[in-house]
C-alpha cells in the first residue's frame, strides 16, 4: 500500500453548518449528469455526439442527478433551508442537460419550499453555457429558444425565471461565445454578478469546460464542489480581465485543490510530457496518446515536467505517496477539531 489515489480516499468533509460569512459567498458548483452526448463520446462516436442538438440526460445521468442532494456538501445547505434560513440561490445553464439535472436533484425540494411560502429563486444564466473545445461551437452545445424552455420546464421547476433570458439567447457565433476574449468576458460578468447577489449561499449547475475555464478544476458528471469568493464591497473591483484565469480568483474550499496541471505528467506509461491544457484531453498530452495511436499529434505541446511533477495513472488520477497521504489526513483532523464560532459560541466541530 505504498501509493494512494486521491479520489479513492474517503474522508469526512469540513463542517459548513455555521453562519455564512457575509464577506464570503459559498458557491456550490455541480456538473450536469451524464448526457446522451457523453455516452456517444465515451464510445468514440465524437461526430454523432457533437451533432446532437441540446441533448438530454441519459438514464445514468438521471440517476446521478437524483443523488446529488445526498452529497455531504449539500446536506447542511438543505437543512438550513428547512430551518428557516431560506433556500440558496440556484443558478443554471439554459442547456437542457443542466436544467434536467437541476430538476432531478432539487425538484422535490423546490416543490416543498414553494408550498411553505419560501420559494427558491432560480436564475437562467447563458454566460455559463458550454463552449465546446477547439475553435468551433458544436450543435450539442447549442440551446433552444426561451419559449421552448418555458414549455418544458415551467411547471417542473417552480421559481425558474424566464423573463431575464432573451428569446434568441441560443443564437450565437463562434467569436461571440468561444473566443478566449469572449469567454473571459462572460465568465468575468458571471463572477461579478455572483458577487452582487444578496444570498450568501449559491448553487450553480453547469458544464465541464466552462467550469474548467472558470475554476481550473475537472468535474465528473454529477460532481459537487465548493468554492468561495468575496462578496461585492465598495473596495472590491469586479473581475474585468479579458483573459483567463480571472482576477480575483475563485478559492477552492472542498475538495482541496489538486496539483496544478503544470506538474502532472501524461498517463501513457512511456510518455514524459506534461498534460495538455485542453480539459477534453484530461490526463494526456495530446490526442495521439489519448487514442493510443502511438507517437504524438500536432497539438502535442511537448512540455517537459519540472522537479516534483507527478505521473498520472491510467485513469488520469493523481497517485499520492504514503507520506503525502499522512499529511492530508493530519490536516483534515486538524480541520475537523478546530474551534468554530457560531452566534457568539465557540465549540469544537
Amino acid at each position: 500500500w505504498l501509493k494512494f489515489v486521491a479520489r479513492d480516499v474517503i474522508v469526512p468533509p469540513p463542517d459548513f453548518n455555521m453562519e455564512p460569512d457575509c464577506r464570503q459567498k459559498q458557491v456550490f458548483f455541480i456538473r450536469h449528469g451524464e448526457s446522451e452526448s457523453n455516452v456517444l463520446f465515451d464510445k468514440g462516436r465524437k461526430h454523432e455526439a457533437r451533432a446532437l442538438h441540446d441533448p438530454r440526460l441519459s438514464p445514468k445521468g438521471r440517476r446521478q442527478a437524483s443523488m446529488i442532494t445526498q452529497d455531504a456538501l449539500l446536506t447542511d445547505v438543505i437543512a438550513q433551508a428547512g430551518a428557516g434560513r431560506g433556500p440558496p440561490l440556484l443558478v443554471v445553464s439554459p442547456l437542457r442537460r443542466a436544467l434536467q439535472t437541476l430538476a432531478g436533484a432539487f425538484g422535490d425540494l423546490l416543490a416543498q419550499w414553494h408550498a411553505t411560502g419560501t420559494p427558491a429563486r432560480i436564475e437562467l444564466c447563458p454566460d455559463i453555457q458550454e463552449h465546446g473545445t477547439g475553435e468551433k461551437t458544436y450543435v450539442c452545445d447549442t440551446g433552444r429558444p426561451t419559449s421552448a424552455l418555458r414549455e418544458e420546464f415551467g411547471h417542473e421547476l417552480p421559481g425558474l425565471r424566464f423573463d431575464t433570458l432573451p428569446e434568441d439567447w441560443c443564437e450565437k457565433s463562434d467569436d461571440k461565445v468561444r473566443s478566449e476574449a469572449a469567454l473571459a468576458t462572460r465568465l468575468a460578468r458571471f463572477t461579478a454578478w455572483i458577487q452582487l447577489q444578496p444570498e450568501p449561499t449559491i448553487v450553480v449547475v453547469g458544464h465541464s469546460n466552462v467550469f474548467f475555464s472558470l475554476l481550473e478544476a475537472d468535474f465528473q458528471n454529477g460532481e459537487v464542489r465548493l468554492f468561495s469568493i468575496p462578496a461585492a464591497r465598495g473596495d472590491i473591483e469586479p473581475p474585468v480581465r479579458r483573459r483567463l484565469p480571472l482576477t480575483p480568483p475563485w478559492e477552492a474550499v472542498w475538495p482541496p485543490p489538486p496539483p496544478p496541471r503544470s506538474s502532472l505528467v501524461c498517463c501513457v506509461p512511456r510518455c514524459g510530457y506534461l498534460v495538455h491544457s485542453d480539459p477534453e484531453l484530461s490526463g494526456f498530452c495530446c490526442y495521439a496518446c489519448s487514442e493510443g495511436a502511438g507517437g504524438h499529434g500536432p497539438r502535442c505541446e511537448r512540455r517537459s515536467p519540472g522537479k516534483g511533477a507527478k505521473k498520472l495513472n491510467r485513469y488520469g488520477q493523481v497517485a499520492w505517496t504514503e507520506e503525502e497521504m499522512r499529511e492530508v489526513i493530519a490536516a483534515l483532523k486538524r480541520l475537523s477539531t478546530a474551534p468554530v464560532v457560531e452566534k457568539g459560541r465557540a465549540y469544537a466541530s
